[in-house]
């Protein structure tokens, strides 16, 4: 006569629970499709409207007078800046859906970090910021560029 031992485990709720994430996951892809969707589409929306203000403030500027034409400025900066954080939502949209591509490009980092003082600098009113770079700054590469 033959004895057999059996050790069996119930692993139903291990699928169970694999089932659940597995469905919680494609729920949260469609979610973030959609958002993109929604990213992209708002951007566009928005973008149209903001062109027909750049045409309009271009034209009104050609017959004002120079008095007006302060205030013309103000408006083109404000819709620039506008423009400026769609562009920064549409990179963050594309960031998490997924559909970010990296592709680094050659960089002059020594005239980069001299835009990026330049910009700094109006906000830092006294205070005088400059440069320096050490070495070759003409391509991005282990190079050190400091401001100070």
């Amino acid at each position: 006569m033959l004895d057999f031992i059996y050790i069996g485990r119930d692993i139903t709720a291990r699928k169970r629970a694999a089932a659940e994430m597995s469905k919680a996951l494609a729920q949260e892809k469609e979610l973030n499709e959609l958002k993109s969707r929604f990213i992209d589409l708002a951007f566009h929306e928005f973008r149209n409207p903001l062109a027909s203000i750049f045409l309009t403030i271009d034209l009104l500027k050609l017959n004002a007078e120079p008095s007006q034409q302060e205030y013309f400025n103000f408006i083109k900066q404000a819709a620039k800046q506008m423009q400026f954080l769609l562009e920064d939502i549409l990179v963050l949209g594309k960031a998490e859906g997924g559909k970010f591509v990296f592709k680094p490009v050659p960089l002059n980092l020594e005239h980069f970090c001299g835009k990026l003082v330049a910009q700094m600098q109006l906000t830092a009113r006294e205070s005088k910021l400059r440069v320096h770079c050490g070495g070759d700054c003409a391509l991005w590469t282990r190079n050190f560029c400091s401001c100070s």
